[in-house]
């Protein structure tokens, strides 16, 4: 899946990233930069200011000789050192205090620029990944795009924008804290800066291959989990029938524990360091302290120099360890960055259904349809060619593996043929066009898929509420004999049927179907098996209502029972993925019965 992303090293990942990224969102990203120039210049001030303020506590008269201090001095009408301590303090105060605000408002704005890049590349991924053909769908698996979706695009929050943004405003940070350091002590800042530098290398040379390879796990076995959940759930009543809770709590536990391990393990490599520098950066101001003392240098000049070091060092250490924390997450969600920036190249499609127009005024044809799935050698389909006329009913039989249920999915544009190709009233039907060929059709499977929502908004499936159309509703719950069963709940067309219908019973679940495509009254209309849960009497009375409801439309009917074909103008027998022969319905029957 992620061919394309694996071998390139982060920095390219990351310029990717940057280009996935809409517009408007990158000039947010722009206007923050004057934000964390703001707060590197507030650090530098604050640190700064310890000079003065120091001074003017352990040695003011220095201080109120000093010519850089003569401006102050006399602005403020000061005559003695003495005075100097209060102006000192509160320039001191006002300086921590404007830092450590500005410092607040980054936070802020990374952390909310960082969600918010999120929910724009999980909607993107959703938007793609639900406007990829048919035969992408049916070719992966769900549960790795809801992990990417769900569980990914927060590990990209996380790992990728947050930490790049954090190791942003740092570095900046770092560098003007450096700067005050070096321009106050440059021998003993430089040293600092060395002994901490070579630190962090060998940290990072020790750990960069456990965090890749952690990237691979939590990538892997989060999605895994996943498949875990949605089978065991989706199939909850074969588990407990099959007594296979054990097997589906084996797997997730074992899933859950390597990825939590794993991410255990990455939280004890990022965090580790600060711990192991905190106590060298103590231990070497103490010794630079101790050093001094025997210097023979003037204790009110050592002391504002030493303060100056210990609160530069005491700045220092969280801004560098943010930069090695922000780096071993970006390494460590390597592998779910990969991820999502291949689903990120899901191509949209290049126009709407609006743009091309579809009617089906005449016919619907096959030619020389040939179809395979993925790189299998096994033709489904073998030179197919086939014509539906308007207002034909035809109906399709065959044995189970003959090549039905592709056959109708070619039929509706679902699936590319392989080889030949549909057609319309004479326009072929191509992925640019299908949408608009899909408004045309209403299709009613042997399994419905509802929605956990109310019985209205499962008819009116995909319309807005509030577009939603009542009259239709009520009229194609008429059509399909669900009407009297509604009205006879207390809440109605506001009851809501459950996850996947599960507080309906299958006959209910069948009529919502049916009602759907009332509701919908589209020019073709394909029941595959569509009434096979219904009782005989039921089914009679459906298939009435249905060929009366579609008179001058076209239906295509899949059935195992005969009898449900019986209004069919025709029906096709599909043998080994060709046509293998066509019925006359009373035909058909008395062969049957001659057979029998």
């Amino acid at each position: 899946m992620s061919a394309t992303y694996e071998n390139k090293p982060l920095a390219c990942l990351l310029v990717e990233t940057w280009r996935k990224l809409s517009p408007s969102r990158k000039r947010n990203y722009i206007y923050l930069i004057p934000l964390i120039l703001a707060g590197s210049v507030a650090e530098m001030i604050s640190i700064s200011a310890v000079l003065p303020f120091i001074g003017a506590i352990t040695a003011p008269e220095m201080v109120f000789s000093n010519s850089l201090a003569r401006p102050i001095i006399e602005h403020l009408e000061i005559s003695t050192p003495e005075e100097l301590i209060a102006p000192m303090t509160v320039m001191f105060v006002s300086a921590i205090i404007l830092t450590g605000a500005i410092r607040l408002l980054l936070l802020y704005s990374i952390t909310r620029l960082s969600y918010a890049t999120g929910t724009d590349i999980s909607v993107d991924i959703y938007q793609r990944t639900l406007f990829q053909p048919y035969e992408t769908h049916v070719q992966r698996n769900s549960s790795e795009i809801i992990n990417a979706i769900s569980t990914k695009s927060n590990i990209f929050i996380s790992n990728t924008i947050y930490p790049v943004l954090s190791i942003t405003s740092s570095a900046f940070i770092l560098v003007a804290i450096l700067i005050v350091l070096i321009a106050t002590d440059p021998i003993i800042s430089l040293g600092l800066l060395s002994s901490f530098s070579l630190l962090y290398y060998l940290i990072i040379f020790f750990s960069k291959r456990k965090l890749k390879n952690n990237s691979t796990v939590i990538a892997k076995y989060s999605t895994y989990l996943i498949k875990q959940l949605q089978e065991g759930l989706g199939g909850v009543r074969d588990v407990i029938l099959d007594g296979a809770q054990k097997a589906y709590i084996d797997n997730y536990h074992m899933s859950d524990t390597r990825l939590r391990t794993a991410e255990g393990s990455n939280l004890v490599l990022s965090q580790s360091p600060r711990f192991l520098l905190e106590t060298f950066g103590i231990s070497l101001i103490a010794i630079v302290a101790y050093t001094m003392n025997f210097s023979g240098e003037n204790i009110g000049t050592v002391i504002p120099t030493l303060t100056v070091m210990a609160l530069g060092a005491q700045r220092l250490m969280p801004s560098a360890q943010q930069i090695y924390f922000g780096w071993s997450n970006l390494v460590g969600g390597r592998q779910s960055l990969i991820d999502v920036l291949t689903l990120l190249d899901q191509q949209l499609p290049e126009s709407s259904a609006d743009s091309h127009r579809i009617t089906f005024d005449r016919s619907i044809r096959l030619s020389g349809v040939s179809y395979k799935y993925g790189e299998s050698d096994d033709y489904v389909l073998k030179n197919v060619d086939f014509t539906l006329r308007k207002g034909e009913c035809v109906g399709v039989i065959g044995k189970s593996g003959c090549g039905k249920s592709t056959f109708l999915d070619i039929l509706m544009g679902l699936l590319e043929p392989t080889e030949g190709s549909l057609f319309v009233d004479d326009i072929e039907i191509t992925r640019e066009n299908a949408r608009a060929w899909y408004k045309c059709i209403a299709h009613v499977p042997q399994s419905i898929f509802l929605t956990d929502d109310t019985i209205a908004n499962n008819i009116a499936f995909g319309a807005e509420t509030d577009d939603r159309d009542e009259q239709k509703i009520v009229h194609a719950a008429r059509l399909s004999n669900l009407d009297a069963t509604i009205s006879s709940w207390p809440d109605q067309y506001e009851t809501v049927v459950g996850e996947r219908g599960v507080r309906l019973s299958g006959g209910q679940r069948q009529r919502i179907g049916l009602a759907r495509a009332f509701y919908k009254h589209s020019k073709l209309l394909v029941l595959d098996e569509a009434t096979s849960s219904l009782d005989e009497k039921t089914e009679r009375e459906m298939l009435d209502l249905i060929n009366a409801e579609q008179t001058g439309n076209s239906r295509i009917m899949v059935a195992h029972r005969l009898r449900t074909l019986e209004s069919c103008d025709y029906i096709i027998e599909i043998e080994n993925g060709t046509i293998a022969r066509t019925h006359d319905y009373n035909d058909l029957i008395r062969d049957i019965d001659k057979a029998q």
